[in-house]
């Protein structure tokens, strides 16, 4: 394993190379990404260019046919329980049982990351989504976007946690965060990831729609079949703060 003082100066998440495929078609090709730390990086690009398919490699949950990713410096081939204390991945689907309550789904989630948490902590989390109203809701009776935003609570309960000093997720990987919910949503997902980031962890999503953040970079994709230049090759031509 690799001597976490050599990595003190390596980006926080770092992807050399990397080239995914889907069935037997490519959909990345030789692929570089740097993330440091305080850093948000938004994916945007149309459908089919590979946008979910980075982020759920980025994730560890499609492998790869090329190149590495490094996490602190780490590769995740070598550690996958460092990958899995450093990541908060939430995808197109919210994860909730409709069965349990919205704050019983949260407790089995925090439980399973080892992420200690008081009842106080469930409740500042729901009420910075702006849902504190939800939290004994059953999850099956909930809208797509009360739903959307009640499995946002997991990365407010990450910020709490570490503020105890606890297990801190420091990259959060968002696909399509903003799909079914409102303007109010929105503004508040903002603040959860300014306050993120402006403490030192690292945000990269995807998305199709604006975002004002206060520190990000804007990273399109291209498909490839429109496209022989592998996509994201310099990153700070499109950088906006």
């Amino acid at each position: 394993m690799t001597d976490p003082q050599a990595n003190a100066h390596h980006a926080l998440l770092s992807a050399r190379k990397i080239s995914i495929s889907r069935g037997m078609m490519p959909v990345l090709a030789g692929l570089d990404l740097d993330m440091n730390a305080g850093q948000a990086v938004v994916i945007t690009g149309p459908n089919g260019s590979g946008k979910t398919t980075l982020l759920r490699g980025l994730a560890g949950l499609l492998p790869l046919t090329s190149g590495t990713i490094h996490i602190d410096g780490i590769n995740i081939n070598d550690d996958r329980q460092h990958h899995h204390d450093m990541m908060v991945y939430i995808g197109h689907k919210d994860g909730l049982s409709g069965a349990l309550t919205t704050r019983e789904n949260m407790m089995i989630w925090a439980a399973s990351h080892g992420i200690a948490i008081q009842d106080n902590d469930l409740e500042q989390a729901f009420d910075d989504l702006g849902i504190a109203g939800l939290i004994d809701a059953e999850a099956r009776r909930l809208s797509e976007g009360q739903r959307r935003r009640a499995s946002m609570v997991r990365l407010a309960l990450s910020q709490r946690s570490h503020n105890r000093g606890n297990l801190h997720k420091k990259i959060w990987v968002l696909d399509e965060p903003l799909t079914a919910i409102d303007s109010d949503a929105t503004s508040h997902l903002c603040r959860l990831i300014d306050r993120h980031t402006e403490h030192g962890g690292s945000v990269v999503l995807s998305t199709h729609s604006p975002l004002d953040l206060a520190r990000m970079t804007v990273l399109p994709l291209t498909p490839l079949t429109q496209s022989s230049t592998p996509p994201m090759t310099n990153m700070m031509e499109h950088d906006y703060v």
